[in-house]
Formats: C-alpha cells, sequence, structure tokens
C-alpha cells in the first residue's frame, strides 16, 4: 500500500510540475561582454546561446552608463525576456524576446518585430539617422569562458568582425 501510495504521489507531482524542457527555467545563463568597443548581451539555455544583442553604443559616456540586462522570467514553459540599454546623452534602446524553447519565438527591438527562427544574434549598428540592426543566424555552443567565445565569434566570424571592428556591415 505504501509503494501504491508513492506512485501516485510520484505521478501527481509529474502532472503538476511538467516534465521535459518546458517544466523548468529556459534561461540559465546570462550576462554582457566587452569586445573591443562594442557590448554583446547574450542568454543561454545549457551551452547552447539562443540570444545574443550586441551593439556598439559607447561604454561610458560620463556617469550612470549603460546596462544590458532588465530581467526574464519563465511560466507556463514560456520564457520573457526585457532588456533596455541607455546611455547618459539620452540615446539607447529596448528589447523583448519571448520563447518556449529558445530557437523559435518573437524578438522585439525597438517596437521592430524579428522571428528568432531566422537567427539569434542582432548587431544593432548605431548611425546618424538611427539603428540599423542585422539578424545573423548562427548555430551557438559557448564552451569556455563567455569573454573567450565572444572575442572567437569576432575574430573567425566575417560578418561580426567588421561590426566589431566599426566597419559597414555586409549583409
Amino acid at each position: 500500500m505504501k509503494r501504491y501510495l508513492l506512485m501516485v504521489a510520484g505521478f501527481c507531482l509529474l502532472a503538476v510540475m511538467g516534465c521535459g524542457q518546458g517544466g523548468g527555467a529556459l534561461v540559465t545563463a546570462s550576462g554582457s561582454v566587452q569586445v573591443e568597443e562594442t557590448t554583446a548581451s547574450f542568454y543561454a539555455s545549457g551551452e547552447r546561446v539562443f540570444l545574443v544583442v550586441w551593439h556598439d553604443m559607447p561604454r561610458n559616456l560620463g556617469s550612470g552608463g549603460g546596462h544590458g540586462f532588465t530581467g526574464s522570467s519563465s511560466s507556463a514553459g514560456k520564457t520573457e525576456i526585457d532588456g533596455k540599454y541607455e546611455t547618459t546623452d539620452g540615446r539607447g534602446f529596448q528589447y523583448t524576446c519571448e520563447t518556449t524553447d529558445g530557437l523559435t519565438g518573437t524578438v522585439v527591438i525597438d517596437g521592430a518585430e524579428y522571428d528568432l527562427a531566422a537567427g539569434c544574434i542582432f548587431l544593432l549598428a548605431y548611425r546618424a539617422e538611427g539603428i540599423s540592426v542585422t539578424q545573423l543566424n548562427r548555430d551557438l555552443t559557448m564552451p569556455g569562458t563567455p569573454q573567450e567565445f565572444f572575442k572567437s565569434l569576432a575574430d573567425n566570424d566575417t560578418q561580426i568582425g567588421v561590426f566589431v571592428r566599426g566597419g559597414e556591415q555586409a549583409d
């Protein structure tokens, strides 16, 4: 009888918690990394990076520079990420991401909507006329430290390297 009750309790616990990917938090690591004069804010699930917002805005324009991460939450199998970056001279951007699996979903950057399935890297270049967003489709697995990983991307990926070094973006 005791074993039967333990089995029933176990099945009830699985039914309430769920199983598989939807049962836990998708974001297991996040942060911001400086690469030369750019900043990459990233969100990962295990070693797989599923969102990168990489911008070339100045890091410090006086006191109260910028910050790339506001927060993330997971509920009912859906993960929501909110990010914001502001400088003291009034420039900045906001972004959100909603996903259930880190592969599909919607990314919104300053009101423009993007399909996460079309690429997880967003390069935000600031020009006199405003922000330019380039979405890149890369499969990103991050071995080692974030600093090493993003520096390696800048060194080995032509489009990212041109962006990091301040050149015009190649499509």
